[in-house]
């Protein structure tokens, strides 16, 4: 308060509302003094209100102004997820085969039947997949594993 009042040049500030002012009350109106003053603020969201009211109440001190405020929503950006197998289209499940493990399973695209989507494929058994990899059962097998794999991280960036 004091410091509002001598900078305005609006008369006595009001050294005696407080046990403090009353004690500085030299050091505020002395030429020679050296003032300095600490406002610590917080890195949590929660405490933004009061981080920027004792920025202001500094800046006051200082005899300076914040030039414009504005406010402003911080949100953090969404990673892009990925899709769940389930969802794949019938060009998107060929296309995972082709380029599964590798493009290893390239040549087993060729063998889905027309209109094997995402959501009959995830319902395929073990031994769907080593027929689709005309019965190598290791390939097969991976092949299960990799879409197994997929299910899980869905949704995941």
């Amino acid at each position: 308060e004091c410091f509002r009042v001598m900078r305005s040049s609006r008369g006595q500030p009001p050294y005696r509302e407080s046990l403090l002012t009353r004690v500085l009350s030299e050091s505020f109106s002395s030429d020679r003094a050296l003032i300095v003053a600490i406002g610590t603020v917080s890195p949590s969201a929660a405490d933004t209100e009061h981080s920027i009211g004792t920025l202001r109440a500094l800046q006051q001190l200082q005899g300076t102004q914040m030039a414009f405020e504005q406010r402003e929503d911080i949100a953090k950006p969404k990673p892009a997820e990925l899709p769940h197998p389930r969802t794949w289209s019938e060009e998107e499940v060929r296309r995972w085969v082709e380029a599964a493990l590798g493009g290893r399973a390239r040549h087993c695209a060729a063998s889905l039947k027309r209109g094997t989507d995402g959501k009959n494929l995830t319902r395929w058994p073990l031994q769907r997949f080593v027929m689709l990899c005309g019965g190598d059962e290791d390939l097969g097998s991976r092949l299960y594993q990799d879409l197994r794999l997929r299910q899980q991280t869905a949704g995941r960036a």
